[in-house]
């Protein structure tokens, strides 16, 4: 869309001046949508100064001219807005100057690239578990030259980071993503939402049983009220699995172990608003890591 004058014209097929005046109708086209958008939002800031009061009538315009191009298909009007869109929504009766055009141009692309770097970093990527990827770029390390020094950092942080051997947490943000129950010995467990397949044990120190409780009562008194009750009166905020590395030989599921976090609300309990507590459950299945059974049992 960022595009010279001379490239606009040629684009166009038209005559700058011919490309000018198709740019002022579609400013006049616009004008009536465009005052009345203003007039709504000025009324909700009516104590705002004027400055700010045209950059809320700029930026009403903007949207007004990307939301035509992109519902149009005629090749004059997108290029006619193109010229309104580099030119602050006016049209420039001045020659364009095409160095600064040029630097202005760069300028803008550069920006979109570092962009789409930061929108790249944010994709969440899994862990190396196996060291795949590792041995992988050892190997083409090994045997290959890089080719700039971008390529020889990137082999280089790739082979100097410690990735971590256990997969990542799960956050449950909501406490109905927990369904709390009793099985068949009257035991404590817990499901989660997208592994209610499995069901996990509850195995935690006595100080902490009466939490637990708490959660299945919380559950219940809502299930008998046929959910006249609000969840957010649950003692029970949020919840968070993560695997714990312990030291030892063997499969990792069998040496690690996976831990709950629960956070829990403590205003109706008139101490502190939030505090973490930990609890250990066991899952017979060969996914999960068996819990070390030396540990006190008490539900």
């Amino acid at each position: 869309m960022l595009k010279s004058d001379v490239e606009l014209v040629e684009s166009s097929g038209v005559s700058l001046d011919s490309l000018r005046t198709k740019a002022a109708e579609i400013l006049v086209q616009l004008a009536p949508l465009n005052t009345a958008e203003t007039q709504s939002t000025n009324v909700k800031k009516a104590k705002k100064r004027k400055k700010a009061q045209n950059s809320d009538s700029d930026r009403n315009l903007s949207k007004n001219l990307f939301e035509t191009y992109r519902n149009t298909e005629d090749n004059l009007t997108r290029c006619a807005i193109s010229y309104l869109l580099k030119n602050s929504c006016k049209i420039n009766e001045k020659e364009e100057d095409s160095k600064k055009f040029a630097q202005r141009r760069r300028k803008v692309e550069i920006q979109i690239e570092r962009l789409r770097e930061q929108l790249e970093t944010r994709i969440p990527k899994g862990r190396d578990l196996t060291d795949t990827k590792w041995l992988a770029t050892l190997f083409t390390a090994t045997h290959n030259v890089p080719t700039n020094e971008a390529e020889a950092k990137s082999w280089q942080d790739s082979l100097l980071r410690q990735s971590s051997k256990v997969p990542f947490p799960v956050a449950y943000e909501t406490n109905e993503d927990m369904t709390w129950f009793k099985n068949q010995f009257g035991r404590i467990c817990v499901k989660f939402n997208g592994l209610s397949e499995h069901s996990f044990l509850v195995y935690c120190d006595s100080r902490q049983l009466h939490w637990f409780q708490r959660f299945l009562e919380d559950q219940q008194i809502k299930k008998n009220s046929k959910n006249q009750h609000s969840s957010s009166l649950f003692t029970l905020r949020s919840g968070r699995i993560a695997w714990q590395e312990e030291e030892g030989k063997g499969d990792p599921w069998n040496v690690n172990r996976v831990t709950l976090y629960c956070s829990v609300e403590q205003l109706i309990q008139v101490l502190q608003t939030h505090r973490n507590l930990t609890m250990l459950f066991n899952l017979p299945h060969y996914l999960f890591c068996p819990l070390n059974h030396h540990r006190r049992q008490t539900s």
